[in-house]
């Protein structure tokens, strides 16, 4: 005799089914959670950050850098700055970008006007070519920032075309006065001490064999006992013309220096003179 199953209660039914739905909702309650909290949500959520915070960066006017050593611009000034050699631009028998290891052997012949969140992009040469070109009357160009036109300069993109021009004109006109007051002999025989120990921290065996540096009267007067092999290997002929290159250049630091500093003298321990120019010579040499 065959039994028969008494049927499922309907309320049984509808409980079955509210706790199915129950069940679907809260898996795709959690897809979604496990969705938006995976590593590319996370990325894309950092890359909006970063893209709202780069252009909330504003460009900020850079001080004149040209012709610093690198190393010192960035001690000085406490800046990030991205150098890139531009030597192929400038050197002859340079045809390649170089890398750039010992910022101390490195001169800044090019810069941005602008900078961007405290970061100042420049063109750099090294310190023996801009000698080179110092010694042979070329530093005009360099003076009047011409190769700009090499660099990147994002920051300088951000200000209106009118600021830029201003810029450019205010680059070629004659340097203005400077508002400081003169500076005192102590000032500038720290400039030129300051100077000397860069170059000497940098392995210049010129700047090695310096014994002193005085000032009086508006002459500064540097003492040296290099070696005879220094001598000869050096591409000054007149040593006045690398240890004045404090007061050389149309520099808010250099026009400054030169309200005091009349001529530069340099001589060996026994008083024999190895050079001298005045400041008027050797801003012309160097700037044309």
């Amino acid at each position: 005799m065959t039994s028969v199953r008494p049927p499922i209660p309907k309320w049984l039914w509808i409980v079955g089914i509210v706790v199915l739905i129950g069940l679907v909702a809260q898996c795709a309650g959690r897809g979604i959670r496990d969705k938006s909290s995976s590593p590319s949500a996370s990325s894309s959520s950092a890359s909006t950050s970063e893209s709202t915070t780069t252009a909330s960066a504003k460009p900020v006017k850079a001080t004149r850098a040209i012709p610093g050593p690198l190393n010192l611009i960035q001690q000085k000034w406490g800046i990030k700055v991205n150098a890139v050699d531009i030597g192929r631009y400038i050197v002859d028998g340079v045809d390649n970008e170089r890398a750039i290891f010992d910022s101390g052997n490195w001169r800044i012949v090019a810069q941005c006007d602008y900078m961007l969140d405290n970061t100042l992009n420049v063109g750099v040469i090294k310190t023996e070519e801009f000698a080179i070109i110092q010694q042979a009357n070329q530093g005009k160009s360099i003076m009047e920032n011409f190769f700009i036109s090499v660099l990147d300069c994002p920051a300088d993109k951000m200000v209106p075309a009118e600021s830029t021009t201003a810029t450019a004109t205010r680059t070629s006109e004659s340097p203005a006065p400077s508002t400081r007051p003169a500076p005192t002999n102590d000032q500038v025989k720290q400039a030129f001490q300051a100077y000397i120990d860069e170059r000497s921290s940098s392995g210049v065996m010129m700047a090695w064999s310096v014994t002193s540096v005085t000032v009086a009267d508006g002459v500064v007067t540097v003492t040296a006992d290099p070696a005879p092999v220094v001598l000869e290997t050096s591409p000054f002929q007149n040593l006045a013309e690398f240890f004045g290159t404090p007061v050389v250049f149309n520099s808010d630091e250099g026009i400054w220096l030169r309200e005091t500093v009349q001529r530069v003298d340099v001589v060996d321990t026994s008083g024999q003179s190895l050079g001298s120019m005045t400041a008027a010579e050797l801003n012309k040499k160097a700037t044309g």
